[in-house]
């Protein structure tokens, strides 16, 4: 009876080792996949970040584009006001001058 219990138990240590060794080596193939994966993902997110910020670029450009466009025609009249006002100036000074 001792040796059934004594071969019982050390079938029982046996079967408990080769249970943690499938354990461990399943938790190890486990582990190097979710890395592989981790990478996999990390790369994806990268690239598409990098896309993100092109399409945020060309937006931004558009828009510049876009709004400088706008005022461009502002922008001309504004600045033919301002030469017109410095000749102004540039003439009343002369008239000025010869008054004098």
């Amino acid at each position: 009876r001792d040796e059934l219990r004594a071969e019982a138990g050390s079938f029982a240590e046996l079967v408990e080792a080769a249970r943690s060794r499938a354990t461990e080596d399943a938790t190890a193939r486990w582990e190097a996949v979710l890395r592989t994966e981790q990478e996999v993902g990390a790369t994806s997110v990268r690239d598409e970040q990098a896309a993100i910020e092109r399409k945020f670029g060309l937006v931004a450009g558009a828009l510049r584009e876009r709004y400088e466009a706008g005022f461009q025609p502002v922008l001309a009249e504004e600045e033919e006001k301002h030469v017109r006002e410095l000749q102004r100036v540039s003439d009343l000074t002369k008239r000025l001058a010869e008054r004098e």
